[in-house]
């Protein structure tokens, strides 16, 4: 009985649920997707579509669509539905034919994308409706941008997976084309809501991409929405110099020309040994969570034990859920 009073209450809540934007791509925002997903439906997911490698980056040259493998991952995450979908959308394909590389999810969103003559916001539209999704997702542009990195040595490297693979840190980013523009449902949905949240995930190639569509960065300013941050747990390839949490601020802050965050969220549980271990192996360091230079760039810190009980190096679901219960009752927009 106390379980259906529960779901009860929880269906009743998030339906009247504060109004979030969550911008990112990759695991780190399906992650936060998911904690957040039982405290509101009122969600906006802006992702980003510049992704060129794997099976997204096939599906893009082949046929000419946006990458769909984080836009997937994002409709999975806030899918009402039965866990086993994650599964069936994630089966890859095995050696020995042409669609090798592959999974089905993708397949699936480039049928959608051939049905709907090439619309790629209607075909995620239809999808979310299958899928019984929990809110929105949208492409942070449907423009075909390509991300380009300037390297520390000043170097320019095009497209993301170049820039990934390359073991020299990223000075700066920047998209081509520069005149992309910006669904006009990403902005309204910036204008309108409670609360933004940016990341967690790749800095460049998951936040900051999406901050570089003209629009994106100055709708955030001019919101009212409370603007967190929630800070990765640990570095990643082309950012190792990036060790501090306030450096990763600055670096959005420089991109966009402006400060736009209010509040970060960071990690301050040591990582255990094994995942210390594991990102030595990657070339990757925990990030520290520097509260004192935060705070001279005038943002309130929020610490606390964020590592996941199943993978070390990556945020807990539950854990970033009680979090966001706190924020969202904190200044009584919880309904």
């Amino acid at each position: 009985m106390e379980v259906i009073k529960k779901r009860v209450f929880y269906n009743y809540f998030t339906k009247k649920g504060v109004k979030v934007v969550a911008i990112g791509g990759g695991t780190g925002l399906s992650t936060l997707l998911r904690s957040m997903k039982n405290l509101t439906d009122n969600i906006t997911a802006v992702v980003a579509v510049t992704d060129d490698g794997g099976s997204s980056g096939r599906l893009r040259r082949d046929l000419g669509i946006l990458p769909p493998g984080d836009i997937r991952n994002c409709l999975i995450a806030l899918a009402d539905s039965d866990h086993q979908l994650e599964k069936v959308l994630a089966y890859n394909f095995p050696e020995g034919s042409d669609i090798a590389g592959h999974n089905l999810g993708n397949l699936l969103m480039a049928g959608l994308v051939q049905m709907k003559n090439g619309d790629f916001a209607e075909s995620v539209e239809s999808l979310s409706n299958v899928l019984a999704v929990r809110g929105r997702v949208l492409p942070a542009t449907v423009d075909n941008v390509i991300i380009n990195g300037i390297m520390a040595d000043g170097e320019t490297v095009s497209g993301e997976t170049e820039m990934v693979d390359d073991n020299r840190e990223i000075k700066e980013v920047f998209l081509e084309p520069k005149n992309c523009k910006a669904m006009p449902a990403v902005l309204e949905a910036i204008a309108k809501a409670n609360y933004v949240f940016i990341g967690p995930g790749s800095l460049y190639t998951s936040i900051i991409t999406n901050l570089l569509v003209p629009g994106v960065a100055e709708a955030i300013k001019q919101s009212k929405a409370r603007v967190y941050y929630v800070c990765n747990i640990t570095t990643q390839p082309g950012e190792m110099e990036k060790t501090f949490a306030s450096k990763y601020v600055e670096a959005i802050s420089y991109h966009v020309g402006t400060q736009i965050i209010h509040k970060i969220i960071a990690n301050n549980q040591e990582l255990p040994l094994n995942c210390v271990e594991e990102r030595i192996n990657a070339h990757a360091q925990a990030i520290i969570c520097d509260k004192e230079a935060l705070e001279a760039m005038g943002l309130e810190v929020i610490m606390c034990d964020l590592v996941s009980k199943e993978n070390s190096c990556r945020h807990d679901e539950e854990k970033l859920e009680h979090l966001l219960w706190d924020q969202f009752n904190s200044c009584g927009c919880a309904n």
